[in-house]
This record gives C-alpha cells, sequence and structure tokens, in this order.
C-alpha cells in the first residue's frame, strides 16, 4: 500500500539528480522591465542630442535611483540641463510612519499643479500605481512598480525608444 509507493518513489527521486538553477543576477532588471506599463500607451520618447529637466517628486531614500536614471539618459545621448523636454520623476516607497506608499500631499498638489499647467512632458513614476492613476488626463505616465535603480534603467530605456512599456495596470482603470 502506502508503504510500497512511498518506497517507490524514493527509488525515483534517488535515480535523477536534481537541478536546481539560481535567478541570474540580471533577474531584477529582466522583471522590471516586463512590468513597466504606460498610462493608455502614451510615452514621449526623448529625442537624442537635446536636453531633459528632471523635476523629483517623492524621496529617493537609497540615493541610488536617480543617479540611476539620469545615468541611463546620458547614456542614451540625452542630457540634462533646464532646456528641452520636462520629465517628472515620481519616487513612492513604503514609509511604516506614514502608513502609505503615496506621495505626500504637498509633492502630490506640486506634480498636478504643474502637469495641469502644462509644465510636464512626461511622468515617470517608480513606485505605487495609484500615482499614476491619479494623474489629470492627458499627461503621458510610465510606470516602473518600485523605485530601484533597475527600475529607473528601465523606465528610461523606454524614454530612449529602446524597449516598450508592457506591463498592464492591475488596478483602476487599466483593465
Amino acid at each position: 500500500g502506502a508503504v510500497a509507493r512511498i518506497a517507490a518513489a524514493r527509488r525515483r527521486v534517488r535515480g535523477h539528480t536534481l537541478r536546481t538553477t539560481a535567478p541570474g543576477p540580471d533577474l531584477g532588471a529582466r522583471l522590471s522591465a516586463a512590468s513597466l506599463t504606460s498610462r493608455d500607451g502614451t510615452v514621449v520618447p526623448l529625442p537624442r542630442g537635446r536636453g531633459v529637466d528632471l523635476m523629483l517628486f517623492g524621496e529617493d531614500d537609497s540615493g541610488m535611483v536617480v543617479p540611476a536614471f539620469k545615468e541611463s539618459l546620458q547614456a542614451g545621448g540625452v542630457s540634462l540641463s533646464h532646456e528641452g523636454a520636462t520629465v517628472a520623476l515620481v519616487i513612492t516607497s513604503v514609509r511604516a510612519w506614514a502608513g502609505s506608499a503615496r506621495l505626500p500631499p504637498n509633492d502630490r498638489a506640486r506634480l498636478h499643479w504643474a502637469v495641469e499647467n502644462g509644465r510636464i512632458d512626461q511622468v515617470v513614476v517608480l513606485g505605487s500605481p495609484y500615482e499614476l492613476l491619479d494623474l489629470p488626463q492627458g499627461c503621458p505616465a510610465l510606470l516602473a512598480y518600485e523605485a530601484t535603480p533597475d527600475a529607473a534603467h528601465a523606465a528610461a530605456t523606454v524614454l530612449l525608444g529602446r524597449a516598450h512599456a508592457p506591463g498592464r495596470l492591475p488596478v483602476g482603470n487599466g483593465s
């Protein structure tokens, strides 16, 4: 009965070598790239050789996300200057003391004012999908679901026109 089935299963297992492969070092980068989501398919590719004015909303707690984003843009031939397309980089992360992964209210108000008044050409959200959903209509926006250097690099690659944003929003009106 059961003892014989267990013994047979053990013999089968012993006869096979167990192959385990650890995830490659680029797994995080691949997952970030595969999850990128554009709002209504609207991503405005940045023209090479033109400057980008980067506006930051939220905090780069690690100190590594903003530099990764800037370095990726510069490696793609886009200079950082106050003349050119304005990209809003929105960074949210879970803060236990705030009980939320959303932008602070003052940053959200500044972002929405800038979008509504035509000061922003493209929004990149690294973090909460709700920040993307709350943006005023008609604003091109790109979402990566975490604030990491891999996510920042993946988002910059899409802005440079070298990749697409294949993801779908798991919340709100993105279905």
